[in-house]
């Protein structure tokens, strides 16, 4: 339970799957600093929230796609945010991968991809973060995550992400951890 306390009065940062009033987020007792329709470049210029001393939770990607960002782009603006929060004085790192979509997408006129091509994309996204971060937050990608519109959890959905954060082992000791950087590290370049 050191995780579940660790993320009780955490900082998430993301997206609009972090947005959702009642959804992962929320159930973890986090602050909230979801932003519909932010990507990670988004986030690397964007104001950020107070981190001092504080565990920070990153789940960015699907604004990534649909603002067709290449993974080189996605790994340059997540090494930049996370720069930033250390500068900022985050205690805690942790970087998840975002969740696989499913049909009815293609419904959706802003998306600008078919749900295979669109999970490809994810699927690369998800190894620039596995890359990135030792250790990670949770691989939402690799599981079956309810969906309402074929991008949002729906609330079982968001239960889901959630028992997923509290499943992960305790941290390790050290600075910041996720992407690299713990104690004296940097980022995995």
């Amino acid at each position: 339970m050191i995780l579940a306390a660790l993320l009780a009065g955490a900082v998430c940062v993301g997206d609009s799957l972090t947005f959702a009033s009642g959804g992962y987020a929320d159930q973890l007792g986090c602050e909230n600093h979801g932003r519909p329709g932010w990507s990670a470049a988004d986030w690397s210029t964007g104001e950020l929230p107070d981190v001092q001393g504080r565990t920070v939770s990153i789940l960015l990607g699907t604004g990534d796609v649909q603002d067709q960002r290449t993974p080189a782009q996605l790994r340059a603006d997540l090494t930049t945010v996370v720069d930033r929060l250390g500068i900022g004085g985050a205690a805690r790192v942790y970087l998840s991968t975002p969740p696989r979509v499913a049909d009815p997408i293609g419904d959706h006129p802003w998306w600008p991809y078919t749900t295979e091509v669109t999970n490809c994309i994810l699927g690369a996204y998800r190894q620039v973060i596995l890359d990135l971060c030792d250790p990670c937050g949770p691989d939402f990608y690799a599981l079956e995550i309810e969906l309402s519109d074929g991008v949002h959890p729906t609330a079982a959905g968001h239960a889901t992400m959630r028992d997923a954060w509290l499943a992960l082992p305790e941290p390790r000791s050290g600075v910041l951890l996720g992407l690299g950087l713990i104690v004296l590290g940097g980022l995995r370049r």
